[in-house]
């Protein structure tokens, strides 16, 4: 747009080419004092983007097709015997991995922060009950409510619903518990049995087991307050040629 006020004209757009007196003219048309020229020939400085955190799932790309899986279960815990979630998620930035964690829906809601570096940092969350209770003791309906307690509060952190679920003790279903539950249930194929304070040569004894036997995906159970021998674990997988990725994309072998 072009000038061509009180007979001034300009090539120029009015925002620069106008003098004081012709904002004078068209501002007192309306009854109004005119704007400082300064104020006029400012330019506003833009607003800052505002900064957003993405879940981002880095799904496995493997060199071949031995793909390990990392799973702890029962956290998350800001103490351990062993390690704690934090100490995991360390270790696991340290080699950029990502895993899969079944937490229980009472500590996902006493620790939501935990809960949303998990997201954050692209790992898999699963629902693993909120207090940890046997589906093979407890009703249906307990069952079932403890689940979707669980799967509101990690929403409720993340803003997504858990869409994989592991039953405590690897407890098989009923046909009427896996409809009410209606997620996906994943158990493990090789236990550390940290809990029990197995020691970390035992446990990298059934690891090198498990890959000298020819297993091309292994899910492996450890728990967010003992994992005990994590590190020494993973530098074997790698060792032996694994990759790692969460059970989201886990697909049982034809």
């Amino acid at each position: 747009m072009y000038a061509d006020i009180a007979g001034y004209s300009s090539s120029k757009p009015l925002s620069l080419a106008l003098p004081a007196y012709a904002y004078g003219i068209a501002e007192n048309a309306k009854g109004l004092a005119p704007p400082p020229v300064e104020e006029v020939l400012q330019t506003p400085e833009p607003e800052p983007e505002p900064e957003i955190t993405e879940n981002i799932q880095v799904i496995c790309v493997p060199k071949t097709d031995k793909i390990a899986y990392l799973t702890f279960d029962d956290g998350p815990c800001e103490t351990g015997k062993t390690l704690n979630t934090i100490a995991v998620l360390d270790l696991l930035a340290e080699y950029d991995i990502k895993a899969t964690f079944f937490v229980l829906g009472v500590n996902a809601k006493k620790y939501p922060d935990i809960i949303l570096r998990q997201f954050n940092e692209g790992h898999e969350i699963g629902n693993h009950t909120y207090s940890h209770v046997n589906p093979a003791t407890v009703d249906d309906e307990k069952l079932i409510r403890q689940v979707r307690t669980t799967n509101t509060i990690i929403k409720k952190i993340t803003g997504k619903k858990p869409t994989i679920f592991r039953a405590p003790y690897g407890s098989p279903l009923t046909v009427s518990q896996s409809k009410g539950i209606g997620m996906r249930r994943l158990g493990w194929d090789l236990d550390t049995l940290d809990w029990r304070g197995t020691s970390v040569e035992k446990i990298i004894e059934k690891v090198e087991k498990a890959c000298k036997n020819g297993k091309k995906r292994i899910r492996i159970l450890f728990h967010d307050g003992h994992s005990q021998g994590l590190r020494e674990v993973i530098d074997l997988l790698i060792s032996h040629g694994y990759c790692f990725d969460t059970l989201k994309n886990y697909k049982l072998k034809k």
